[in-house]
């Protein structure tokens, strides 16, 4: 069985608050986007990896994890053996690892014909990671709550819109990020429960949540090169530009396919483009 495991950008993301369990509530606008990793997938009594070593212990990748949670909810007699072949970068915001797990969890419920409507697939998705539930869901765009358990289908991007992601070849750790928004927050507290409530009662949901990024202050604050070239994507004709989850990659959206390419081609190693649509 082949499978497409298809990224994510964040149109938006507003940090809420740190949970008493060391998470955070977010709430973001995950739009899915045609770059992909492909991802083979046949059934066997055993979970058997073929791919790129993603983590030091290739039982430690997502793949690997996902399976033996699906094992763990649905029977361990009914394992894997999965190929991966990787365009997403890894640590760049765009939930490659998530999509790959999400991936797995689906070819493994049609390999052995489980309901993808199984409560017990989600259960596994948001055990693996965050971002795992949304790619689950059927939706090209969706509004992402909580830590990423409760989402809802949203209107995305158009369809004929083309983006521009940017990717510098190096990675951020989703933790990093998060500890240093919090160590840099200058907003007051009673801000944060004020915008708090203000999503609890679905206001100004949509304006608060498009076109910005909490990340985007601390993380920049390190990492000058990327704030940089986020203002340089501006300059290009884009009609918007921001850093993609934690980063560490950037996106721009564009109207016609010509100004996204000429984008494209001004980007030179160690800088890598990959230009898609929404999916």
């Amino acid at each position: 069985m082949n499978l497409k495991a298809n990224a994510k950008i964040n149109l938006g993301l507003r940090i809420l608050r740190k949970r008493p369990d060391g998470f955070h509530d977010i709430v973001s606008l995950f739009q899915r986007v045609s770059l992909c990793d492909y991802l083979t997938i046949e059934s066997s009594r055993e979970v058997i990896y073929n791919g790129p070593e993603l983590t030091e212990k290739t039982g430690d990748n997502l793949c690997c994890r996902a399976a033996r949670e699906f094992q763990a909810r649905f029977g361990f007699e009914k394992g894997a053996i999965m190929t991966l072949d990787k365009s997403i970068p890894s640590g760049a915001g765009l939930g490659g690892g998530s999509a790959d797990a999400a991936a797995v969890l689906r070819g493994m419920a049609m390999l052995y014909s489980e309901s993808l409507a199984d409560r017990r697939l989600f259960e596994a998705g948001l055990a693996l990671g965050s971002d795992v539930p949304f790619f689950l869901l059927d939706a090209s765009a969706a509004l992402v709550e909580g830590r990423g358990e409760r989402l809802r289908p949203a209107e995305g991007l158009k369809k004929d819109t083309c983006i521009v992601i940017l990717w510098p070849g190096y990675s951020i750790s989703t933790r990093w990020a998060y500890n240093s928004y919090d160590e840099t927050l200058t907003k007051s507290k009673n801000y944060i429960k004020i915008r708090f409530q203000k999503f609890l009662n679905r206001e100004d949901e949509a304006d608060v949540v498009w076109r910005g990024n909490d990340f985007e202050a601390a993380v920049f604050k390190t990492y000058h090169d990327l704030e940089q070239a986020r203002n340089k994507l501006l300059e290009t004709g884009v009609s918007y530009a921001a850093l993609s989850g934690s980063g560490s990659a950037l996106f721009g959206l564009y109207d016609d396919e010509a100004s996204a390419q000429a984008a494209a081609a001004i980007w030179q190693p160690p800088w890598h483009c990959f230009v898609c649509r929404p999916y």
